[in-house]
């Protein structure tokens, strides 16, 4: 099963694991893997957008600059694109 409407995915450029909290945590993704929401979030749907956000963290929003100000220009640049497409 797919789905039919158009998907943003945005995620980290990169994963880590620290045993406590490092600075690391602030500029990727401690949660989950990147490499494998790269390959697995082509499946959802025959219209998915995928963007690399440099030095994001787990919620991408919470970020520090300027990887949070490239979180929310990628969003709008994707819902100018839509051209009515979303439900």
């Amino acid at each position: 099963m797919t789905l039919d409407c158009p998907i943003l995915c945005l995620f980290s450029s990169a994963s880590s694991r620290p045993q406590a909290f490092e600075e690391i945590a602030c500029r990727s993704d401690t949660v989950l893997d990147v490499k494998d929401i790269a390959r697995y979030s082509t499946t959802l749907g025959s219209n998915v957008t995928q963007r690399v956000i440099t030095h994001g963290m787990h919620d991408l929003v919470l970020s520090r600059e300027p990887a949070r100000s490239e979180v929310f220009a990628a969003m709008r640049a994707w819902l100018n694109t839509l051209d009515g497409d979303v439900a």
